[in-house]
């Protein structure tokens, strides 16, 4: 008897795909430079925490770096989103028992630069995030709060929006994580009732704690955006963007 993988890739969403109709399942991007992905291993650390956290099965890595490579290499510097879902299941919120997860990697030719050395415009979104513990953290498939706050400018010369949460706590942006010096310590929200852990977020932090030494960090919940007005440096992080 043939037995089906644990996850399998496709280069197609079927109708029925759980992550399609509940948004049930997870995605993480990836920054290459010919068909090699930045921070690999921290990237596929996060891929397979966030697959955890909702019982889900990534791909084995190695088959998914071949993917990668072979979509993402000929476009030189490209975005490539993977995304796992529960795959196919019978309608309803219940979830099949032995279900068969599906692994869909899209490759596309990098926009965002490079870098922000020549700075960086955000606003403050009037969308507040909901708080629900369990998913903080993870960077699942439902973001029609990202979507929105997005929805709320055009102009070019901004480049993102801060994200608060409805009790006002800043969280993060909407493409990205939020860093920020108040003297000597250098701050960033908690991720703790909302938000996604980006990778980048996460080399930044084991770079200051290495740097314990000169360099403290404040980690913590801030109401409104008091303490970012008073910085005299704020930037945002993205697993796309050095």
């Amino acid at each position: 008897m043939t037995h089906r993988p644990a996850c399998e890739f496709a280069d197609t969403i079927a109708a029925d795909d759980r992550g399609l109709s509940y948004g049930d399942g997870v995605f993480r991007t990836f920054r290459c430079t010919a068909g090699r992905p930045w921070d690999s291993q921290a990237q596929l650390r996060r891929l397979h925490a966030d697959c955890a956290s909702l019982a889900l099965l990534a791909p084995p890595d190695d088959a998914l770096l071949a993917r990668i490579h072979a979509d993402s290499h000929a476009l030189g510097e490209a975005v490539v989103r993977v995304t796992v879902t529960r795959g196919s299941g019978p309608r309803g919120y219940r979830a099949p028992v032995a279900p068969a997860c599906r692994a869909l990697v899209q490759a596309s030719a990098a926009q965002a630069p490079a870098s922000w050395d020549s700075g960086y415009t955000l606003r403050v979104c009037e969308l507040r995030l909901g708080m629900q513990p369990r998913l903080a953290g993870v960077k699942h498939l439902n973001r029609l709060e990202n979507v929105l706050a997005r929805a709320e400018w055009d102009d070019p010369a901004i480049d993102d929006g801060i994200l608060l949460d409805s009790a006002g706590a800043v969280v993060e942006t909407v493409i990205g994580n939020l860093f920020w010096r108040c003297g000597e310590t250098i701050c960033t929200p908690a991720i703790d009732r909302a938000g996604v852990a980006g990778v980048q977020r996460q080399r930044i932090l084991d770079h200051l704690t290495e740097r314990r030494a000169t360099c403290k960090l404040g980690t913590s919940r801030w109401t409104r955006c008091s303490p970012l007005t008073r910085s005299g440096s704020v930037t945002a992080s993205s697993a796309c963007v050095r």
